[in-house]
């Protein structure tokens, strides 16, 4: 909240003098604290501000206060200033705190989508082409977009698991330490002060900053990051009925232009531009006695999450440089040493035992796909890793922005709650992609996605890839039960490529080749690691030179296709995997016992794997295609060239009935943030053995053919973007920009 000096101001500002001791009498809350041997002291608050990463400099501070022997009776926190005084309030030392957040993987905790392997094979097989994390929904006949970028599901979760024994509390005075989370009402921006409820939602509610974290409804407001309304509440320590405060101010100067590198640094400059005057009024409440900490963090951001140790060791110093203002408010040890132990005695490691599992209704979700993925049950003991993969497969379906669990006391009973939330910009949805080689076309990609057709959770899926090369992929996904183990999908394509056709390094001719077909699959999901499916087909392929000898052949065929397809995919990332194995086998041929003059019958299986030491992974796959009949047309023989396959050759430059492909392919990632969404930097290369040939008997590992490469590689909001160099002689390479994945 800004203010501005006017009569009206004035006079609320008296009303606000009032206010607090009005609010001590009828509430009961003391004027001084109880220290644990019964003598009293004055009722000391924390007030720890907002900041984003230089939030954990708070945690300095509590190092400080603790070594000192300085008590606190409340904390009151914004942002950051929340996430931090909340773990306090619930009776985590400073060094655990200190622990936990030097330990979290932020790049991951700040995005929502689940890790590769929480996510179903099918649904990372979908969206890797996508750009990832950006989903519009389309209802109501227009375009919607999320409320923001982030949804804030990791981290809620992490914050419940750290906070468990406190879940039940919903009155924050009941904590180890009085509690408020300080957020900011959106409809009005006006600075709410947070007592009781959802310790963890209050917490997220603090932090939502607007347009980067989706706003939190607690008791019909909409809120967000209370850094809008007052990043340093001096204010609310007041009203709550504090005698001393300790403020921590770690709120950050203005940025200068050539800092300004991301949304994230104009969102926090906007974010501090609104908070400034604010801040000039709340520091004006503090009075003699109390004590700002005003730290200053010089060359650090509000995004240097990963400085966390020295962001500590800054904040931690600063506390110490004002020793002597704290002085005062320090105990005898003995007296300490009551608080502390009275502190930290309050968090009860004690196992909860579920009196009962309740799951809230999602609005157009069938409850049974919930209840499939919850294997919590009544009688059990609380167990906090299982009720995070629990959570994690619900939101892993898609449908949800959301999915929240609370321990509640009811009737002396206390249980679990879980909620879903659904999403509400679905249930339709819109994504959007690019594919681009230099060396043969750029492609612009489109998926619009239907989902919840029914109870079971059909979706209907539609890939456009638009370019010289383009197709089109519907598919209408059927669940066949509640935890989707099995399915039937009826699928149609439509394919138009160009196939050139090389004889001694030489391109002579080009294919122009259209696909066709229509049928439909059925097969079985082996949890989300992989998938089986069979199915059957009608196609219609027609084929004709349009580079080339005329004379070379056309080719206009129809076909009833049988295939099948079986894969487990263990890697740990969709692009530049650092761990994992990959195993995978393809069939497609002309259905058996029925008279085609086009038979064939072809096989392709690849197994990969990836390891990684530190910052260096290798990763070795090996590939192999087979025809299982005679020669096989040009349009479906197995082919390699370009990046990746054989990149010292063409595109397509080696075909063959038969090929063979050998990789091994060395990465270093370097470990530094970069802007406008990219998220890593590597450099690498590769080295690479393969061929094709026409007949069984050819095949030969004595002549296999040599490449490599060497690539600069970042990973983006469209995904890998390779620029490297293709190697298959001193004399002889192909430059390549490559965007799109090659594993």
């Amino acid at each position: 909240m800004t203010y501005v000096l006017t009569k009206n101001k004035i006079t609320l500002m008296k009303r606000f003098l009032i206010l607090p001791f009005l609010f001590l009498v009828s509430a009961g809350i003391p004027l001084c604290a109880e220290n644990g041997s019964g003598e009293e002291r004055p009722f000391t608050v924390l007030v720890l501000s907002g900041g984003g990463a230089r939030g954990i400099a708070h945690i300095g501070v509590l190092k400080v206060l603790e070594e000192m022997r300085i008590p606190v009776d409340m904390v009151v926190g914004t942002s950051m200033g929340a996430i931090v005084g909340g773990l306090y309030a619930a009776g985590i030392s400073p060094e655990e705190i200190e622990r936990k957040i030097t330990r979290v993987d932020w790049n991951d905790i700040f995005t929502d989508s689940p890790r590769s392997l929480e996510q179903s094979y099918r649904m990372r097989r979908d969206s890797a082409d996508y750009a990832q994390g950006l989903e519009i929904g389309f209802a109501r006949k227009k375009f919607q977009i999320p409320h923001g970028m982030i949804a804030g599901q990791k981290l809620s979760l992490a914050l419940n698991e750290i906070l468990l024994p406190a879940l039940p509390v919903d009155d924050f005075n009941k904590l180890a330490i009085q509690f408020r989370a300080v957020a900011a009402n959106i409809e009005n921006g006006e600075r709410v002060d947070l007592a009781s409820g959802d310790l963890v939602k209050s917490i997220m509610a603090s932090m939502a900053i607007p347009g980067i974290f989706s706003p939190v409804e607690i008791n019909k407001q909409l809120l967000v990051d209370g850094g809008v309304a007052a990043n340093l509440s001096v204010e609310t320590a007041r009203v709550s009925g504090a005698q001393r405060i300790i403020a921590v101010d770690v709120s950050s100067p203005l940025a200068s232009r050539k800092n300004l590198n991301s949304l994230i640094d104009i969102t926090m400059q906007v974010l501090a531009i609104y908070s400034y005057r604010d801040l000039k009024y709340q520091k004006s409440l503090l009075k003699e006695g109390d004590v700002l900490l005003s730290i200053e963090l010089p060359g650090f951001s509000n995004t240097d999450f990963r400085k966390a140790e020295s962001i500590i060791a800054q904040g931690e110093a600063a506390a110490r440089r004002s020793a002597d203002a704290l002085a005062a408010m320090s105990v005898p040890e003995d007296r300490y040493r009551l608080w502390h132990a009275k502190v930290s005695g309050w968090r009860k490691e004690t196992p909860v035992t579920l009196d009962f599992v309740k799951i809230a209704p999602a609005r157009n979700v069938s409850p049974r796909i919930v209840q499939e993925r919850v294997k919590s049950s009544p009688g059990e003991s609380l167990d906090p890793e299982k009720i995070v993969r629990e959570i994690t497969d619900i939101y892993a379906t898609g449908f949800f922005d959301r999915v929240d669990y609370r321990i509640v006391r009811k009737d002396g009973a206390e249980g679990l709650v879980i909620e879903p939330h659904v999403k509400p910009w679905g249930p339709n949805y819109v994504y959007f992609g690019m594919a681009f080689n230099s060396n043969t076309d750029f492609n612009p990609l489109l998926r619009y996605r239907k989902t919840r057709i029914n109870s079971i959770g059909a979706e209907l899926n539609l890939h456009a890839r638009l370019g010289i090369n383009h197709s089109f992929n519907a598919e209408f996904y059927q669940p066949l039960d509640y935890r989707d183990r099995f399915f039937v999908a009826p699928v149609f394509s439509y394919q138009l490529r160009n196939t050139d056709i090389y004889e001694d390094d030489r391109r002579y001719a080009r294919y122009r080749t259209a696909f066709t077909e229509a049928g439909i699959d059925a097969g079985m999901n082996i949890g989300n690691q992989g998938q089986i499916r069979v199915g059957v087909s009608g196609e219609h392929v027609s084929s004709k030179p349009s580079i080339g000898d005329p004379a070379l052949p056309d080719y206009d065929e129809d076909s009833f296709l049988l295939r099948g397809s079986a894969v487990i995919d263990r890697m740990d990332r969709i692009t530049f995997p650092r761990e994992g194995t990959y195993f995978g086998a393809w069939y497609g041929g002309t259905m058996p016992g029925i008279d085609d003059s086009n038979e064939f019958r072809q096989l392709t299986v690849k197994t990969a794997g990836a390891l990684t030491h530190g910052h260096d992974t290798l990763i070795a796959s090996l590939e192999g295609s087979f025809s299982l009949d005679d020669s096989l047309p040009e349009y479906r023989k197995f082919s390699l060239g370009g990046f990746q396959r054989m990149s010292g050759f063409q595109y397509n430059e080696i075909t063959g009935n038969y090929a063979g492909l050998l990789r091994l392919i060395y990465m270093r990632e370097i470990p530094k943030a970069l802007p406008f969404n990219i998220n890593g930097f590597f450099i690498g290369g590769s080295v690479e053995a393969g061929d094709a040939w026409k007949d069984f008997s050819d095949i030969s590992f004595d002549d296999m053919r040599l490449s490599g490469s060497v690539f600069l590689a970042l990973e983006t909001l469209f995904g890998p973007l390779y620029m490297g160099c293709g190697i298959r002689s001193l004399d002889d390479g192909i430059f390549y920009l490559y965007l799109g994945s090659v594993f």
